[in-house]
């Protein structure tokens, strides 16, 4: 068998486990989109949204003096659930929420990413 063959097969194959991927997929469905809440009010938000983005399309304005820069903390949310359904904190953001805020589970709603379910609460001193 030659080299040409070779590869013809090899494509045959990975054509044939692309389309059975895709049968597999639409026998489960789609892919579920990532949602906050904010109180009572659910949204579902396309993957790697930032929670102050989310937010504010769902006409919740929380502050953010820096323009969501990571530099003043100003908005800051409590996680309820789902904090594993977000990004993981960068350095800069541990630094700028400080070690107490921190291991409270607080994040930077400008820093955030949405991955999965998450459920926040806007502390009220820090809404608009």
């Amino acid at each position: 068998m030659g080299k040409s063959e070779k590869l013809r097969r090899m494509l045959r194959k990975g054509v044939s486990l692309a389309q059975k991927m895709r049968n597999e997929r639409k026998e489960v469905g789609p892919e579920t989109s990532p949602s906050l809440q904010i109180g009572t009010t659910i949204k579902s938000v396309p993957r790697d949204t930032t929670v102050l983005a989310a937010a504010i399309s769902m006409g919740v304005d929380i502050d953010h003096f820096c323009g969501g820069h990571c530099s003043c903390g100003s908005c800051r949310i409590q996680v309820q659930s789902g904090s594993r359904a977000l990004s993981k904190p960068r350095p800069d953001e541990k630094m700028v929420l400080g070690p107490d805020a921190e291991s409270r589970g607080d994040r930077l709603a400008c820093q955030a990413r949405i991955q999965g379910e998450v459920a926040i609460t806007v502390p009220e001193f820090f809404m608009v």
